[in-house]
């Protein structure tokens, strides 16, 4: 058989949800793969985690491939920009948009991705399975427009460096994703991110218009809830939640959302202040939150303006 049929029968079992196929195409290339990160990265340690870092997003964006020729050159791509996030210390990063234009790794939302992509829902399930802290990390490194290291050590209020070493930690222990099997793979991931999806979707479109939504929004967080904010300002106690949210009713302040993302027990809720013609300053431009949950409670939230 020749090369072009076995990577073409790899690719077409890959894409019905056989992650021995995908992890098949890996191995075959593997070799190629190292030897080129290893000469971007002149490191072998780096070549290694900047393999490893490709190697889950190529796992997350394997519906941005359509044609099994392509696999080696979509591959090599993702590597060499993973290659670039390591040496960053010493490189300017490129923008996002760059990177989605070129492989077509369209950045879905959480429901898209875990409808769409069978082998995106197993490796939700082994993420969801990762501490909060490394779990955190994952969604926002790989899930989320908030990718740069800089922008999600100043989401979480947390080093760059922290940022770094728990992505490592997550990866090694998502290592062992590569020789599993979608065998019985549960729903409740799926279940669960759906549910909150359309929980902060209904709850930042209407909230403003209807008191019941309104409540349920405000109930799902603790009373002795924490809130962190963009400048390190540490404030607790659900109450100044709900002074905000009159606040913005009062001065006609409203919320356009643009992303919701949710994975066992973390939410994040991206969005665009609208300001009244009256109050023109009011709020910044975008505001992030980020929810901790536990037993379907928000307990603390990160709260970044830019």
């Amino acid at each position: 058989m020749k090369e072009a049929d076995f990577i073409k029968q790899w690719f077409e079992e890959a894409t019905h949800g056989n992650v021995s196929c995908f992890n098949n195409i890996l191995t075959y290339y593997h070799g190629k793969l190292y030897a080129y990160a290893l000469k971007i990265c002149r490191h072998s340690t780096l070549a290694e985690d900047a393999l490893q870092d490709a190697y889950i997003n190529a796992f997350v964006h394997f519906r941005g491939i359509r044609e099994p020729e392509n696999i080696f050159n979509w591959m090599l791509t993702i590597v060499k920009r993973s290659c670039w996030q390591q040496l960053k210390a010493g490189e300017k990063a490129m923008p996002f948009s760059e990177k989605l234009s070129e492989t077509k790794m369209i950045d879905d939302s959480l429901e898209n991705q875990i409808e769409n992509n069978d082998m995106n829902a197993f490796l939700w399930e082994r993420i969801s399975k990762l501490s909060e802290p490394l779990r955190m990390v994952v969604i926002l490194r790989y899930f989320s427009a908030f990718n740069d290291y800089e922008y999600i050590a100043k989401l979480l209020g947390i080093p760059v460096g922290t940022v770094r070493s728990r992505l490592n930690e997550a990866k090694k222990q998502l290592k062992k994703i590569w020789d599993s099997n979608l065998s019985d793979m549960p729903h409740k991931i799926r279940r669960e991110a759906e549910y909150w999806n359309d929980f902060y979707t209904a709850a930042y479109n209407q909230m403003q218009i209807d008191g019941n939504v309104r409540d349920n929004f405000t109930n799902h967080m603790l009373p002795e809830l924490t809130i962190r904010f963009s400048n390190g300002e540490l404030k607790r106690g659900r109450t100044l939640m709900e002074r905000e949210i009159a606040g913005d009713i009062k001065y006609g302040t409203s919320y356009q959302l643009n992303s919701v993302f949710n994975l066992n027990g973390i939410g994040i809720v991206q969005g665009e202040n609208i300001n009244s013609v009256e109050y023109p300053d009011r709020c910044p431009p975008m505001t992030t939150l980020i929810f901790y949950r536990t037993a379907n409670k928000s307990h603390h939230i990160n709260f970044h303006i830019s």
